[in-house]
């Protein structure tokens, strides 16, 4: 009897629950291609649910499902900064003959442009955040590992992003692909054997390329370096393998050029001579390679004509620095004098109409440079403009906003005011006006700065 009173207190409790919707996207902020998603805890039927759905204001546009989750698409996009809310209201029905008890509604802002960044907690567990530069209460969190995340790569359609995430318990990185229509992740590579880092989008959103390490215990006995490998994601499940199937490419920061013609990585030279960058041409089915003598970043020009990397070389009076711009066609080398020594990570990045690049020069011990600085190089003329310049910053990393228009640069506060380095530096991103000259703070606590496409 007291079971049964039990079992019957269960199922009483369970109607009086009701059917519930257990995650909803988008919140806060979206973009004009965003979908409109809703997961519930149970198989609906379906047409309930699309007569207890309503929009404010009123949106056309097509319903579909995936399983549980019902999926909205408008019809002409969402406008850039309007707010929506959406609601699925009390009565939607399940199949089990329970209702949704109460309205279950989303509010969002529509953005024009949005800033993706990287924020830790207070256990160093970082996660990849948006925000709309222009009013930092909308910063919204879009992942929620456990792990931590390592790097992120948005997608070109600016409707995913690939990222590295630190398995929770065995410690190694896998890759991962956050769907920001529907605000699922999956997973892209789970290789108990090896650690995948710094994703690269191929143009067309099909390939993630991706730095592959092997662990200890690889039954491959790949060596412990890394080499480049991509993940196919028009194959279900994806799959993953040698980016180029002839040979396992030794290298870091895989970076594709925007018209899919070729990939360079960083690597040491097949002499040995020291670091440099391969360049692969997939056509051609050729390497050419660029010696830099020391572990450099690199950059196609948007045209993917032209490839920027930094050059460093010893001379009497110590270590002298040039940009090199290469023309990936000819191999023919532009070089330009850098001021002071560049710091260990190098950072590039092109104007969207490949008429300036912005980067990051300068180290504490080089006279004139109060520490790493972002400059703005003018290709028409050679000249360089210091951007931003402080005395108590560090730049980090820079990256061009889609029109060109805003410039992100990630900065780091070490020193106070009076010239004390502070106990625990703080990381910062801020947002540059490439016309007005104005700077901003976008977000505090951040890092790694990148624009949704």
């Amino acid at each position: 009897m007291v079971l049964l009173g039990l079992v019957i207190a269960v199922v009483s409790v369970g109607d009086r629950v009701g059917a519930r919707i257990e995650q909803a996207y988008p919140t806060g902020l979206a973009l004009e291609t965003s979908l409109v998603s809703f997961r519930f805890n149970e198989p609906m039927v379906r047409s309930s649910v699309a007569d207890h759905f309503v929009s404010e204001p009123e949106v056309e546009g097509e319903v579909s499902w995936r399983g549980d989750r019902m999926v909205f698409q408008p019809r002409s996009g969402l406008k850039p900064g309007s707010e929506y809310r959406f609601t699925i209201r009390q009565g939607a029905q399940a199949r089990s003959g329970r209702e949704v008890l109460n309205d279950y509604e989303i509010n969002f802002v529509v953005s024009d442009s949005v800033l993706l960044f990287m924020r830790a907690d207070d256990d160093g567990i970082a996660n990849i955040w948006g925000v709309e530069p222009a009013d930092p209460e909308t910063a919204i969190q879009l992942t929620h590992s456990r792990g931590g995340v390592g790097q992120f790569d948005p997608g070109p359609d600016g409707r995913k992003i690939a990222f590295t995430e630190q398995h929770e318990f065995s410690g190694n990185f896998v890759l991962r692909l956050l769907d920001l229509d529907s605000g699922e992740t999956s997973t892209l590579t789970d290789s108990q054997q090896a650690d995948a880092f710094n994703p690269a989008w191929h143009p067309d959103g099909a390939i993630v390329a991706f730095e592959r390490v092997a662990r200890p215990g690889d039954t491959s006995n790949r060596p412990t370096i890394p080499v480049v490998w991509a993940v196919d994601l028009f194959t279900s499940p994806p799959i993953e393998r040698r980016l180029i199937a002839s040979a396992e490419v030794p290298g870091y920061s895989p970076k594709w050029s925007p018209d899919g013609r070729r990939i360079a990585w960083g690597a040491d030279s097949p002499q040995s001579s020291g670091p440099g960058v391969f360049v692969y041409d997939f056509i051609a089915a050729e390497f050419d390679f660029y010696d830099t003598l020391m572990n450099t970043l690199h950059t196609f020009s948007n045209d993917g004509r032209q490839l920027a990397f930094p050059v460093t070389d010893s001379t009497a009076g110590g270590v002298e620095t040039t940009l090199w711009i290469a023309d990936v066609e000819t191999g023919e080398a532009r070089v330009i004098d850098l001021p002071g020594q560049p710091p260990a990570e190098n950072i590039l990045a092109w104007s969207p109409d490949d008429q300036t690049i912005a980067l990051v020069v300068g180290d504490r011990t080089a006279a004139g440079l109060p520490g790493p600085q972002t400059f703005l190089l003018d290709l028409a003329t050679s000249e360089l403009t210091p951007v931003m310049v402080s005395a108590a910053h560090d730049t980090t990393s820079v990256d061009w906003g889609p029109s060109g228009s805003q410039l992100a640069i990630g900065r780091t506060l070490r020193w106070a005011s009076d010239g004390a380095a502070l106990a625990e530096p703080a990381k910062e991103v801020w947002v540059y006006d490439t016309a007005t000259g104005e700077s901003r703070l976008a977000v505090a606590d951040a890092f790694s700065p990148k624009w949704l496409p």
